[in-house]
C-alpha cells in the first residue's frame, strides 16, 4: 500500500510539474510572440522613416542638381556667346584694317616698309 501512495504522489507530483511546464512553455511562446510583434513593427517604422528622408533628399538633390546644370549651362552658353561675338568682332576689325588703304593706317598699324615710303 505503501508503495502505491508514493507511486501516486510521484505521478501526481509529476503530473504538476508537467502543467507547470506547460505553463512555463506557453507563456515563453507568448512573450516570444510579443516581441516579435515589437520588433517587427519597430524594423518597419525605422523603414519608413528612412524612405521617406531618402526621398525628401533625392528630390532635394535633384533639384539642387538641376538648378546647378541650368545655372551652368546658361553661363557656358553666355560665355560661349560672348567669345564669339569678341572674335567677330576682332574679326571685323582685322578685315576693316586690311581694307584700309595705306594712308589711312595709324603709324602704329603701318609695316617698316610704309613707313620708309612716307619719309
Amino acid at each position: 500500500m505503501a508503495r502505491r501512495l508514493q507511486i501516486a504522489a510521484a505521478i501526481t507530483s509529476t503530473a504538476d510539474l508537467e502543467d507547470q511546464m506547460k505553463q512555463i512553455r506557453n507563456f515563453v511562446l507568448v512573450l516570444i510572440g510579443l516581441l516579435a510583434t515589437f520588433s517587427f513593427i519597430a524594423v518597419n517604422t525605422a523603414a519608413q522613416n528612412s524612405n521617406m528622408s531618402g526621398d525628401q533628399m533625392k528630390s532635394s538633390s535633384m533639384m539642387n542638381s538641376n538648378m546647378n546644370s541650368n545655372r551652368m549651362m546658361r553661363r557656358h552658353r553666355m560665355h560661349r556667346r560672348h567669345r564669339r561675338m569678341m572674335r567677330e568682332r576682332n574679326m571685323m576689325m582685322k578685315k576693316d584694317s586690311m581694307k584700309k588703304p595705306d594712308m589711312m593706317k595709324s603709324d602704329s598699324m603701318k609695316s617698316p616698309d610704309m613707313m620708309k615710303k612716307n619719309r
